[in-house]
Parts: C-alpha cells; sequence; structure tokens
C-alpha cells in the first residue's frame, strides 16, 4: 500500500514492449526498457532483459554497469562487484560503473573503497546530485571537505534544476550541514528537498489511511477465530516489522549473529506470495475484499507461496529464518493465520524520532511517499500506531513482542535475550557482538548496525519549534 505510481513510465514501457515483440533484439528498446524496470523496482525482470542485451553487446560499459545496479538491489554482490568492474576496465571515465561499485561496498562493510569508488564518481561528474547525496549516505560530512565548494555551487544553480535534481542537492546539504552541528539550516534544506522530491509522487492519502482501516476491518477477531489453525505449521519464521528508521535493522544484525539464525534482509517474499494469490494488485481495498473471503485453503497456498521464496532466498538452512521487510506490518494479521507459529517481532521507537528520522532520508524506488510532507508524514504515523494496536488485539499472547529502540540502547543484553527467546532460541553470545558480523547490509542503516551501541540516535537533535510545528499537530505531540 506505500508502493510508488510511476505514470510518467507507464506510456515508455508499453511502446518499447510494443516494440520489442515485434522485434525483440532491438537494442535500443533492451536498454531504455531495462533502464524502467530499474527505477521501477523490478529487479529479476530487469536482470533478465540485459543479460539478453549483453548477449548482443557483450562490452557496452553502460548496459554492465545498468546489470551491476539490478544485480546489487537482488543482494548478488560478487557478481556486481565484477560487472561493475568490467564496465570500468571498459571505460574508466563512466561515473555511474563507480558510483554502483561504492553502493555495493558500502552495503559490504568496505567503507574505505566505498569512499575511493564515490569520490571517484564525484570526480567525472561534479555536476550530478545524487553522487554527493550518496557520499553522505557512506560517511559524515566535515567543514574541511572540498566537496562542500561544488555542492554549493549547485545549491545555486537551483533554479534550473529539475525537481529530482533539487531534492538530492538539498538532501545532500542537509546531510552536510547536520554533520557539521547546524541543525537548523540542515532542516530547512530538507524541507526545501522534501517539498522537490514531493511533486514528483502521486501519493493518495486519505485513500491510503482508508485502505489501512478496511484491512483492520477486514482481519477481525472473528475472522481470525474462522481461520486458528489454518495455515502452515512450521516455526522458521521471523518477522520484523515496523517503521523505517524504527530500529528494524539493528534487531535484524542482533539476529542475524545468532548462528541459529538466517537473515533474508528486506525481502519481498511476503509481497510476491500475496500478489500471486490475489492475482494483480495488492492495494488495500483490493486485498480487504479478497482476504474476507478467503479460505483456509487460500492460507495454506499463501504459506506455501511464502515458504518457498524465502527458502529460496535463504541459501542454508537454519532453525529460523529473519525476514526484516518493515512494511509487512501491515500484514500482521495474515502472517499470524497462514503462518500461526511465526514470530513477529514489532521494532518501535518514540515518534518524534523516527519521523525526523524518516525525514531525513530519500528512499530508493519512491517507496514511503507519504515521508515528504511533515503533515503526511505525522497523519501516517498515527494510522500506524492504530493499526499495530489492532494487531495487538487480534493477535494471540506470545506471538509478537514490541521492542523499543531506546531499551535496547539501555540494555543491550537484556532486550537481546528477550528476542532471542522470543524466537524459540538458545542464547547466544554472539548477539551481543552483532557490529562484528560482516553481512551485506542494504538499508540506509548499514554504517550505524556496524558500530557498537550508542546513544546519540536516541532524543535527536530538534529544529526549532515553527519548522516542525505540521508534524507535532500530526503527531499529537507537544
Amino acid at each position: 500500500m506505500t508502493q510508488p505510481i510511476y505514470d510518467n513510465h507507464v506510456d515508455a514501457e508499453k511502446a518499447l514492449r510494443a516494440i520489442l515483440s515485434q522485434d525483440p533484439k532491438r537494442l535500443f528498446a533492451l536498454r531504455d526498457l531495462s533502464l524502467i524496470l530499474l527505477k521501477t523496482g523490478r529487479y529479476e525482470e530487469a536482470v533478465r532483459l540485459l543479460r539478453k542485451t549483453l548477449n548482443q553487446q557483450p562490452n557496452a560499459p553502460p548496459v554492465l554497469t545498468m546489470l551491476a545496479a539490478a544485480l546489487h538491489a537482488l543482494g548478488h554482490y560478487k557478481e556486481a562487484l565484477d560487472r561493475a568492474a568490467r564496465a570500468i576496465a571498459l571505460d574508466a571515465k563512466l561515473a555511474e560503473a563507480h558510483a554502483v561499485s561504492a553502493r555495493v561496498l558500502a552495503d559490504l562493510g568496505r567503507y574505505d573503497e566505498a569512499l575511493s569508488a564515490q569520490a571517484r564518481a564525484i570526480e567525472l561528474a561534479p555536476d550530478w546530485p545524487h553522487y554527493y547525496y550518496v557520499w553522505g549516505q557512506i560517511t559524515r560530512w566535515t567543514a574541511d571537505d572540498p566537496r562542500l565548494a561544488a555542492l554549493a555551487t549547485l545549491v545555486r544553480r537551483l533554479g534550473s534544476a529539475s525537481p529530482d535534481e533539487s531534492a538530492h542537492v538539498h538532501y545532500a546539504i542537509a546531510k552536510a550541514h547536520s554533520d557539521c552541528g547546524d541543525i537548523e539550516r540542515s532542516f530547512n534544506h530538507q524541507l526545501e528537498g522534501a517539498a522537490a522530491w514531493r511533486k514528483r509522487l502521486k501519493y493518495a492519502e486519505s485513500t491510503t489511511l482508508l485502505e489501512m482501516e478496511e484491512l483492520c476491518r477486514a482481519i477481525d477477531p472473528a475472522w481470525m477465530k474462522q481461520h486458528e489453525g489454518a495455515g502452515d505449521p512450521t516455526r522458521q519464521p521471523v518477522f520484523i516489522v515496523g517503521m523505517p528508521r524504527s530500529g528494524t535493522t539493528l534487531l535484524e544484525q542482533i539476529l542475524a549473529s545468532h548462528p541459529e539464525v538466517r537473515a533474508l534482509g528486506e525481502s519481498r517474499s511476503l509481497d510476491e506470495a500475496i500478489v500471486r494469490l490475489c492475482g494483480s494488485s495488492i492495494s488495500g481495498p483490493t486485498l480487504a475484499r479478497k482476504v474476507a473471503r478467503w479460505t483456509s485453503q487460500d492460507l495454506r497456498r499463501l504459506s506455501a507461496a511464502y515458504l518457498e521464496a524465502s527458502r529460496h532466498e535463504a541459501s542454508t538452512p537454519k532453525s529460523r529464518i529473519v525476514d526484516k521487510a518493515p512494511g509487512n506490518y501491515l500484514y500482521a494479521g495474515l502472517i499470524h493465520a497462514a503462518l500461526p507459529n511465526a514470530r513477529i517481532i514489532h521494532a518501535c521507537r518514540d515518534p518524534l524520532d523516527t519521523c525526523l528520522s524518516i525525514f531525513s532520508i530519500l528512499f530508493a524506488n519512491d517507496m514511503q511517499p507519504y515521508s515528504y510532507d511533515l503533515g503526511e508524514l505525522g497523519r501516517y504515523y498515527r494510522a500506524y500506531e492504530a493499526m499495530m494496536a489492532h494487531w495487538r488485539n487480534v493477535l494471540p499472547p506470545g506471538v509478537m513482542i514490541d521492542v523499543r529502540y531506546e531499551d535496547v540502547v539501555d540494555d543491550l543484553e537484556g532486550q537481546a535475550r528477550r528476542i532471542v527467546a522470543h524466537c524459540g532460541l538458545e542464547w547466544d553470545e554472539a548477539c551481543l557482538s552483532f557490529h562484528k558480523n560482516d553481512r551485506p547490509v542494504r538499508t540506509p542503516s548499514h554504517a550505524q548496525v556496524r558500530q557498537p551501541i550508542y546513544r546519540s540516535s536516541v532524543g535527536r537533535p530538534r529544529p526549532p519549534r515553527e519548522l516542525l510545528q505540521p508534524l507535532l499537530d500530526a503527531l499529537g505531540v507537544d
């Protein structure tokens, strides 16, 4: 229900597919359609199309770079690095190939190499705002960073920038000001960048909030009772859910450090299983209407589709598989009905800290479209809170626990033991050394979870109240 709508790509995609239906080897159509698939998050299809393109053009650096980006999004890190390296070997001045390498290396925790690659991308394309934004996601800006001068020049040129470029410039310089301690100036740039990004999105707030309400009405206590025991009895899945930036990656990293756990990252297995069962859209009204009519057989089909996908993603068998897709909080009732012995961990954090952290991020593929207007963000957060209250009411005791980020910071061992016990696992001391886990992490929190617990994200610095007022009003927070 938080998926973006890409009206500007729809006509282009139709035209390109029409061309390819007549001539499947038309190179420009293959390349352009692959780019649309990348921008709209359809990475597996993009990989198939790009491999087909490379069969005709094996030494095309832009195609190799796009393939590296798609492979990175799917978590195929080694091949992604290999493809980007091949592109650079063929064209060392292709900035995007260096930038893709930087993103992969950052996810792998190889920050020195990532910074070197990103610096090269900026050097080759100093007018491309996105590269400065990514620089700030990999490391902290310092006041003496020579790139700040180039970034300031881009700010002065914003009159001729597109909304996309404007947003990236503002978010990049906002991060720089924040890192250097100027919170008010940083937040003003965030407001400007968010307003530019919001113009690109079609987000129907009233429809989205109504969809959440309708799903809760459909999955009520009577529905849960009707389908009790219908799903697959496996105890393998653990779902970590919550709002973005609420600590979900930290909880995943703690669990992933346990020897009996395999973490899937931000898996789309549940979304894909629901789509397969519904046949098309999983938007609220469609899903709510269909769910109301589901039988026990439908739920078994859902669990079978999910388990097939998730076990395929888990390269090695483990006693627990952790699925950390924060947005799965929308489906907590469905999760329990389809997988009654699965466990759900709800990550939560101070509402204002959560919302401010969300507001500081440009999400990939235009996900979280509610997050670029303070009023919309606050109202969505309230709807999320209402939904979680509903799930607490309809789920049986012991299925879901709430884990507060602040409690983890104050008592890491106590909360880690609680999480591990909730998953039915024996305690393992490795969970306290989560920051030493070298698994890839593909979220904006990749750097934070590779550090020991720190307190600076609790009660994060606030901009002046007058700038925050729309968010405070929407949250009902004084």
